[in-house]
């Protein structure tokens, strides 16, 4: 898939799901119950805090195992990889706008991977690299364009250096600045959108009535 064709594909969904605001506002409890309100929380995607991991490593077969990896290879229709794809994000990400935009974001990955002709390895690195900085920028919302870029930039660097057990050269220099560079196009450039889409929105209409403006009495004429 082309990247202009990303976020066309999200925008022909626009209108499939909602987000629920339930998922989102823990119910009243009363005093009784506060002792298990931590328990509770755990129902709520609200309190749901996505531990990220910010220190880089080999991640070659975090998002897929080689033999999960070399089925998707064999899949040839666009919707058995997308369902694929969808499958291995498991219950992470509800169902709605932002988990079909990271099944179109991965397609999109593996759809370049298999274009520059990238081997086994190289593909696998780069579908957990991209999935690990999506949960990254989606795990806050004080999570910046910089701290973004660095994420993605460092957990490259990891895998085109050659110092076991700790770094890995999968990536040559410079396939690793075409790395980042398309890095850039496809995910930093639309972060905006990508954050309305990922993290929850809320819209509230406030109604405020101006009172009438008192009748001036006509005094009489003399």
């Amino acid at each position: 898939m082309r990247q202009s064709k990303l976020f066309e594909a999200v925008h022909k969904n626009i209108t499939k799901f909602e987000t629920k605001l339930d998922n989102y506002i823990p119910p009243p409890t009363s005093p009784l119950q506060l002792s298990s309100t931590d328990k509770r929380k755990e129902q709520f995607p609200a309190f749901d805090r996505k531990c990220v991991d910010t220190v880089p490593k080999i991640c070659t077969w975090t998002y897929m195992t080689e033999s999960e990896l070399e089925d998707l290879f064999h899949l040839t229709n666009k919707r058995d990889i997308r369902r694929t794809i969808d499958q291995k994000m498991g219950d992470e990400y509800p169902k709605g706008l932002g988990r079909l935009l990271l099944v179109e974001l991965m397609y999109s990955v593996f759809q370049i991977c298999k274009t520059s002709r990238m081997n086994l390895r190289q593909t696998g690195t780069l579908l957990s690299i991209f999935y690990l900085t999506h949960q990254y920028f989606s795990s806050s919302f004080d999570t910046t364009t910089e701290k973004t870029y660095h994420f993605f930039k460092e957990y490259i660097l990891q895998h085109c250096v050659e110092c076991p057990p700790d770094t890995m050269q999968i990536f040559s220099y410079a396939e690793s600045k075409n790395v980042v560079s398309f890095f850039c196009t496809l995910y930093l450039r639309n972060l905006p959108l990508i954050k309305l889409l990922t993290l929850p929105n809320f819209g509230f209409t406030v109604q405020y009535k101006l009172p009438p403006e008192p009748v001036k009495s006509k005094g009489k004429k003399k």
